[in-house]
This record gives C-alpha cells, sequence and structure tokens, in this order.
C-alpha cells in the first residue's frame, strides 16, 4: 500500500476551500456538541512581553485578545460561530525562566500571575504544562500531537487550528487519518513567530495525496 503524502494547500487552494466549505457547514448542522480546537506550542508562539509584565492582568488580556483574534478571524471566513477550545501547551519552568533571564519578568514567579488570569478569563482557554496530563478525560495525552490525533478522530471537531512544528510526529497522524483535509489547517513557519495573533494570515490547509 503506498503512502500518503502530506503537502500544504496553495493560496488559491485554500481560499477555494474555505470559500466552499459546505462539507464543514452539513457537519455542523444539528451538532450541539460542535467545537473549534486551536493547539498551539507555546515554546513557538511566545506571549507578547507587554502581557507577561503585567501578571494576572496580562494573562486575562492575553486570552482575551488570542480568542478575540481567533473567532474574528473565522469570522471573516463565514465559519459558523461555536465554543473554541485552545489549549497552549509549553515548559512552564522553562518560559518563567526565560521572560526572568530577558528582564521581562522581576521574578521567576510572575509568570505564575500571569498564567493564573490566563486561566481565569474562559474555561475553554488552557495554559498546558507539557509535563502534565490534560485535566479533561477527553485530552489525557502529553502533548499537542496526541491532542491532534483525538481531534482528528472526533466527529464534534469540525476544524482544527495547529500552531506547532510539523515534525514527523505530526506527519504520522495526519497521514493516518482521513478528515485531515476538511479538518486541519496549520501556522506555517511557526517557530519563532513574535506572536500568535500575527499569524493569523497563513493559516494554511494540509492535503494528502
Amino acid at each position: 500500500m503506498a503512502e500518503k503524502r502530506v503537502r500544504f494547500l496553495t493560496p488559491d487552494e485554500k481560499m477555494s476551500s474555505l470559500g466552499k466549505h459546505s462539507r464543514i457547514e452539513e457537519r455542523m448542522e444539528g451538532d450541539p456538541n460542535a467545537f473549534i480546537s486551536v493547539l498551539i506550542n507555546g515554546n513557538c508562539f511566545q506571549f507578547l512581553d507587554k502581557y507577561i509584565c503585567n501578571d494576572r492582568d496580562g494573562g486575562i488580556e492575553a486570552a482575551t485578545v488570542l480568542t478575540h483574534a481567533i473567532g474574528g478571524w473565522l469570522h471573516e471566513w463565514s465559519f459558523e460561530v461555536m465554543p473554541l477550545m485552545i489549549r497552549v501547551s509549553g515548559n512552564q519552568e522553562w518560559l518563567s525562566d526565560a521572560y526572568f533571564d530577558a528582564n521581562v519578568i522581576p521574578n521567576r514567579a510572575n509568570f505564575g500571575w500571569f498564567l493564573q488570569g490566563f486561566h481565569s478569563v474562559e474555561s475553554l482557554v488552557e495554559f498546558v504544562h507539557t509535563e502534565d496530563r490534560i485535566s479533561m478525560p477527553a485530552y489525557r495525552g502529553r502533548s499537542l500531537v496526541d491532542i491532534l490525533k483525538v481531534n482528528l478522530a472526533d466527529p464534534h471537531c469540525k476544524l482544527i487550528l495547529f500552531g506547532s512544528d510539523i515534525d514527523d510526529r505530526v506527519h504520522r497522524v495526519v497521514q493516518d487519518s482521513d478528515s485531515v483535509t476538511e479538518k486541519l489547517m496549520v501556522f506555517e513557519n511557526s517557530r519563532g513567530a513574535p506572536s500568535l495573533t500575527t499569524r493569523l494570515p497563513d493559516l494554511k490547509g494540509y492535503r494528502s495525496q
């Protein structure tokens, strides 16, 4: 059996697929449990300094801006409004050290206060420590790739916005899924991105062939 090859959609293909998303609308209809999953590698997409240095208030603002930015992008493409389940993964200790060493925060504990604010805005927005198990029973995995695999197989998940490195593990997951072309979009060239919201126009879809 030949191996499925995976490539990015071209800009024209992306616009065509988004402009003609009848299959997505069909799957949404009559599904009260429908949701959109947003999976972000926090080590690739770092929070802006202006949010980190404001501790808990900065976390609240960051979560609000992130949610509104993604919602606005979806609205531009006429996607039906539905709950966003946003998971930002990262190593809290490593990020605390990074922001402290860069003189963004006066001590490492400030990043913990920022995360408290980030969690307080919306129950479906969560920072997931890469060494801890996901709190929701349906997502008992240790990485974004684990959650991606679950989301691709979940009929209630109508769209996945994936912001992380596209490594061999990701390729294996998408090659094994028949729903990749319908529901998965990735932030291309995510490493080094200054912030998530500035990368929203760079979302591209996957096509298997």
